[in-house]
């Protein structure tokens, strides 16, 4: 009879060590599936903020074509979906002396 009962605690001791070893194997790829999902969100709104600022030098390129003495501005700027939109802030440097402009395209997302 004493060596059954040393059985079941071991065996009890097994399950715990497992149950806690399981534990950490799921909260650690729980913790994982979240820091890549945010991961993901914030390198979609980068890449979505940098194709904003490169449509707002395109916007900015046309606008110097048509009218030389544009100084830049803010400028909305809408996705295909339609459902987002930001303002780009577009800066037009003066003319140096070879007759060259710097364009630069701000976005806050």
């Amino acid at each position: 009879m004493r060596c059954l009962l040393n059985e079941r605690g071991g065996l009890l001791g097994f399950a715990l060590a497992t149950a806690l070893i399981s534990s950490i194997t799921i909260y650690a790829v729980l913790f994982s599936a979240i820091s890549q999902g945010r991961q993901g969100r914030f390198l979609k709104e980068r890449l979505r903020a940098q194709y904003v600022a490169e449509a707002g030098l395109v916007i900015a390129k046309e606008r110097l074509w048509r009218d030389p003495t544009y100084a830049g501005g803010v400028v909305p700027v809408t996705d295909t979906s339609g459902l987002n939109s930001t303002n780009v802030t577009i800066t037009v440097t003066v003319p140096d002396a070879s007759g060259r402009q710097q364009i630069s395209a701000n976005v806050v997302y």
